[in-house]
């Protein structure tokens, strides 16, 4: 599968101390961390429907990602606050954005500004890290392994526009502002205009809701094939279906033959046919584990990751955010605060 809806959520913003920290409210009524991550996977899908690159004729694809794994030990501590009103906003830009919607305009984010205002660190300029509020970042000198929150040098007033030299997202995460893309040209890499239908396209960059595909006399930007349209490859089809047989079709059910993962709509393929991911306790040598558990290695089974301060003896073994040292769950984000 060529994309999932994972999160678009990162833990700071753009900006320079003081920086004013959005506080946990509840301006939508009984949201959550969780709640608003399936909204965000939801808007997301949609807004990729309108502008074609998505199959319209297929259920959205859900979010591999349980939010609440990782985020809710970070609120119940109090080194994150969620706020109830940004993630209102982010949700209510993204149904309202443009099909050139720029990539942010710092360490590779994607989507409106807003959106990174809803999950934030709550440590401040010049405090022990744990996790650094808007526009920080942990900085770590001498014995003192947590290090304190400074002004993160990553963070640019914008992304490069027509002509200007970009580094690749692949490489930086940051590219060109919407509607560009960062290819290289004479003497380095340049932001150049997303190409139109009709155009050609041999080693440029199509607009949303277009591929390169080929055509009589070259290669040519072309809509996005929908459901039960001739296709040549998967790249010809939109994202929630794959090229079968010639015909753009849906994703392949469970219990259906496949060769590779990015034909199921489950996201795994084992011995020849989409199946799920394994449960507690179930074999995980040819799949991998549901959300909230992983492989352990000693007998190639699902278990529950451990929390905080437990004790664990696979590296995988903890919550996810947290890393198993000396036989402990231990997170330096928690424990640097």
């Amino acid at each position: 599968m060529r994309q999932t809806y994972a999160v678009l959520v990162v833990l700071v913003v753009a900006g320079c101390p003081p920086v004013e920290t959005p506080t946990s409210d509840a301006s939508v009524p009984g949201a959550t961390a969780e709640a608003f991550c399936r909204s965000l996977a939801q808007a997301r899908c949609e807004w990729e429907r309108r502008c074609g690159t998505f199959s319209t004729e297929v259920p959205c694809l859900d979010s591999p990602v349980d939010c609440g794994e990782y985020y809710q030990p970070l609120l119940d501590a109090g080194v994150m606050r969620f706020s109830s009103s940004a993630a209102a906003d982010c949700l209510s830009e993204w149904a309202d954005a443009g099909c050139a919607l720029a990539a942010g305009s710092w360490g590779g984010g994607f989507g409106p500004s807003v959106c990174r205002s809803v999950l934030v660190g709550t440590s401040g300029f010049g405090e022990r890290c744990g996790l650094c509020g808007p526009g920080l970042t942990c900085m770590v000198s001498g014995a003192d392994l947590c290090g304190s929150c400074v002004v993160d040098p990553t963070l640019t007033p914008r992304l490069p526009g027509t002509g200007e030299p970009c580094v690749s997202p692949i490489v930086d995460g940051a590219g060109c502002a919407g509607g560009l893309a960062c290819l290289p040209g004479d003497g380095g890499t340049f932001c150049e205009p997303m190409l139109a239908a009709g155009a050609k396209c041999e080693g440029k960059v199509c607009a949303r809701g277009l591929a390169c595909q080929s055509a009589e006399g070259g290669a040519t930007c072309q809509p996005l094939r929908e459901l039960g349209q001739p296709c040549e490859s998967g790249r010809a089809c939109k994202w929630g279906l794959l090229c079968r047989e010639g015909v753009c079709a849906p994703l392949k059910e469970l219990g259906e033959p496949c060769v590779e993962f990015g034909e199921c709509r489950s996201s795994v393929c084992s011995s020849n046919v989409c199946a799920q991911f394994a449960r507690v306790g179930e074999s995980c040598e040819t799949v991998g584990c549901e959300s909230g558990l992983f492989c352990r290695r000693a007998d190639s089974v699902c278990a529950p990751r451990a929390g905080l301060g437990a004790a664990c003896s696979d590296p995988a073994g903890c919550l996810v955010g947290m890393q198993c040292v000396e036989g402990t769950c231990r997170s330096s984000a928690l424990e640097c605060r």
